[in-house]
């Protein structure tokens, strides 16, 4: 059987004309100018709250970790608020 030929490419292939395109965005790093270090931890979640995490990691272009971090500086917040009222 011949080998097919490859297709050369064209400018019709491109979109988006040379040196307008964006760059592509930060993955998942809600601030990357405050290095951080992290400590490593294991804990176990049901497969429900797994795959809400992950949906909302894929749909909203975070990392899992950062939205793991999102909530529980939120549930701090809430708290703090809590004791302070």
């Amino acid at each position: 059987m011949p080998k097919a030929r490859a297709t050369p490419l064209s400018e019709s292939l491109l979109p988006i004309p040379k040196g307008e395109a964006m760059p592509a965005p930060e993955p998942g790093r809600r601030r990357p100018d405050v290095p951080q270090e992290r400590v490593s931890m294991t804990f176990r979640i049901t497969a429900d709250a797994h795959e809400h995490l992950r949906r909302l990691a894929y749909e909203n272009r975070l990392s899992q970790q950062a939205l793991v971090d999102e909530a529980l500086e939120l549930l701090v917040a809430k708290r703090n608020a809590r004791t302070a009222a």
